[in-house]
């Protein structure tokens, strides 16, 4: 039995391939320093501020991730990559 590659299949399951990996590295990249953005502005502002409860930290958090003089881009909605994984897994595992 002889193996043949068909070179225009071959090319576009690649560019597909690509088409799919790429943003998805380019979203966990930003993420990445989206995430490092935030570890910084949480220990910064708890230390000015101590007394803030988990929760009230984190909106504040956001309320600066958000602002545009504040932070050079910033995810509207709570999700995160991981997040969004762990979802899935658990949905996959029920």
């Amino acid at each position: 039995m002889s193996l043949s590659l068909n070179k225009p299949k071959l090319d576009n399951l690649a560019g597909d391939t690509w088409s799919v990996i790429l943003p998805i590295i380019v979203i966990r990249r930003l993420e990445s320093v989206l995430l490092a953005w935030h570890h910084d502005k949480r220990a910064e502002v708890l230390a000015k501020r101590p007394k803030l409860t988990e929760k009230e930290l984190a909106k504040l958090v956001k309320k600066l991730e958000l602002n545009a003089k504040l932070s050079r881009f910033s995810n509207k909605t709570d999700l995160t990559l991981r997040g969004v994984r762990s979802a899935s897994v658990a949905g996959q595992a029920s």
